[in-house]
């Protein structure tokens, strides 16, 4: 292993923990009170859907794909080198959203209120950065896209 292939390990297992851990003390502290910083509210919310709640209550749905995602970034992990800043993002956020549909009540921990958006926890915040970079990726590699 190399040391860029280290660091995105480092990375992901880090990002995950940090989740983990903003999950734990929502559960802790916003069990009885919810707390306002300007636009930012941090109130616990425990989704039992996707995104905004959609598909609410189809939890082995949502853990079927999840597990097929984590996966699929795990084997493109291995094939192609130049995504891991992307996947570790990726990882991270479903590895730790997986964590709480299966081994919680069969919800998603959610804090973090912010008036204009739903809902959201750090592994939302992880998955959107990872989508983003693939699509990046995707953009700018100039050498993997087919010519006319």
């Amino acid at each position: 292993m190399n040391l860029r292939s280290a660091f995105f390990l480092i990375l992901a297992l880090l990002l995950f923990l940090i989740d983990r851990f903003t999950k734990f003390l929502a559960i802790k502290l916003l069990a009885e009170h919810s707390y306002s910083f300007f636009l930012i509210q941090f109130v616990l919310v425990k989704n039992l859907g996707g995104a905004w709640g959609i598909l609410s209550g189809q939890t082995y749905f949502f853990i079927f794909v999840g597990a097929i995602f984590l996966m699929s970034c795990v084997v493109l992990w291995f094939k192609i080198p130049n995504l891991r800043a992307s996947l570790s993002f990726l990882i991270a956020g479903v590895s730790s959203n997986l964590i709480d549909r299966i081994f919680g009540t069969h919800q998603v921990i959610d804090f973090i209120n912010i008036y204009i958006l739903p809902v959201f926890n750090l592994s939302d915040v992880y998955i959107d950065i990872g989508a983003l970079l693939l699509i990046y990726y995707y953009f700018t590699d100039i050498k993997n896209q087919d010519r006319l």
